[in-house]
């Protein structure tokens, strides 16, 4: 019997239960990138590997677009009967979607920019010097959101608690927990929002 080639790495199976077709609507969402939409299976891996809300197809293309949090099926506007335009809408994160080490650190790198900056530090310690007992940890969990929610929907997670346990199991993900990167992204992490 002649060789197989090996599956090709972008060539993963779509989680199809995880996406909504709605034809003739679209979303007024930012385009991010566009494509050529002759191979959907192929789109909607890459809407769900960069957290995109979904994407339109419009005379042969994909529009990529992302709504920097979960996007529910009744946002989508209707354009017509005799429009052909069609919505695909991610309605969650696949749980095959693991985020990969490149993604992770950029991650990383975002939280660490958003909880070093004058301003959340100074608020920190404001809150530290001021409050104690349980109001202090929920007023600790909105500070920290404040950040959180500004970079997690650009990684396909929601700006809220949900999403921040979200992250944090996908964190859990062992070729991210081996990566010495990671771990020292934590640490700096750790230190940020603990001073």
């Amino acid at each position: 019997a002649a060789p197989t080639a090996p599956p090709r790495a972008d060539a993963a199976a779509v989680d199809e239960a995880a996406w909504v077709h709605c034809p003739h609507c679209d979303i007024d969402l930012p385009m991010l990138e566009s494509m050529d939409a002759a191979d959907l299976a192929q789109v909607k891996r890459r809407c769900e590997a960069r957290g995109y809300a979904g994407f339109s197809v419009w005379q042969g293309r994909a529009y990529l677009k992302h709504g920097g949090r979960a996007v529910r099926r009744e946002e989508l506007a209707f354009k017509g009967a005799m429009v052909p335009v069609e919505f695909y809408l991610l309605t969650r994160r696949p749980a095959s979607a693991a985020m990969s080490l490149e993604t992770a650190l950029n991650l990383q790198k975002d939280l660490i920019a958003g909880f070093s900056t004058a301003d959340f530090q100074r608020r920190l310690k404001q809150l530290r010097a001021t409050a104690g007992g349980a109001r202090a940890n929920g007023e600790r969990l909105k500070l920290l959101l404040s950040v959180q929610s500004g970079v997690l929907p650009r990684y396909g997670f929601e700006g809220s608690l949900q999403g921040v346990m979200e992250m944090m199991e996908a964190f859990g993900a062992p070729h991210l927990q081996a990566s010495p990167e990671i771990q020292a992204n934590g640490a700096r992490l750790e230190e940020l929002i603990s001073r």
